[in-house]
């Protein structure tokens, strides 16, 4: 069977085009963040990190840090076992969180889809703000209303979006489990039919011949 992405890539040659790249972030993937230090023994299991750059088709800002369910289980000051940088880790053992609750986005060269993602407050309840931006204005706005017992899930289905950003005040937001998927770009489809339409085209013109 012939796939759609070898049609595209067949219509585009017939008029003598190439395919556009593909956007960075490609498909709809849930960014876990427990895949990263899973082949690093080196890394202990009760860390705060550096989260890279590019991380799942998406850049990040250096304000956002990785955070392990198990980093706030200790004594003293930082004994915080009932706090959402335990409570909010929903898959394996590490989510995200922005550091000292500044505004913090990630973002693509490209627009997609920011679907959903767990959200929770570190050490107190509150609110936790998104906005998300396309061609640097902003398009979307959410107020989310989140506690530190536990994450809530949160369908924002917002498409069109090359930015998110989301803030909190008086608490660090932690954030698991971020759904994102790829929006092709307008131009693609356009070059498909125009491909599509000169398929068609040449297809007719040899069965005409072969009629003759």
């Amino acid at each position: 069977m012939t796939t759609i992405p070898k049609v595209l890539a067949a219509a585009l040659l017939c008029l003598g085009l190439t395919p556009l790249a593909q956007a960075t972030v490609t498909g709809t993937t849930t960014l876990t963040f427990d895949d990263i230090f899973s082949a690093d023994p080196g890394v202990p299991d009760d860390a705060v990190a550096d989260l890279a750059p590019v991380y799942g088709g998406l850049q990040w800002d250096s304000r956002i840090k990785l955070i392990n369910q198990d980093y706030y289980l200790g004594t003293g000051d930082t004994n915080y076992s009932g706090a959402g940088y335990h409570t909010g880790v929903v898959s394996g053992d590490w989510a995200i969180y922005n550091i000292d609750a500044s505004a913090v986005s990630f973002y693509d060269t490209a627009a997609f889809t920011f679907m959903s993602a767990d959200v929770t407050r570190a050490t107190s309840d509150g609110s936790v703000s998104f906005y998300g931006y396309r061609n640097g204005v902003q398009t979307e706005s959410m107020v989310v209303n989140a506690t530190t017992s536990g994450p809530t899930l949160v369908n924002f289905n917002w498409t069109n979006v090359d930015r998110v950003t989301f803030s909190s005040d008086g608490s660090d937001a932690v954030l698991d489990n971020i759904t994102v998927s790829a929006v092709p770009e307008p131009e693609t489809y356009a070059m498909l039919m125009a491909g599509l339409g000169m398929m068609g085209f040449v297809a007719r013109r040899r069965r005409s011949l072969s009629a003759r």
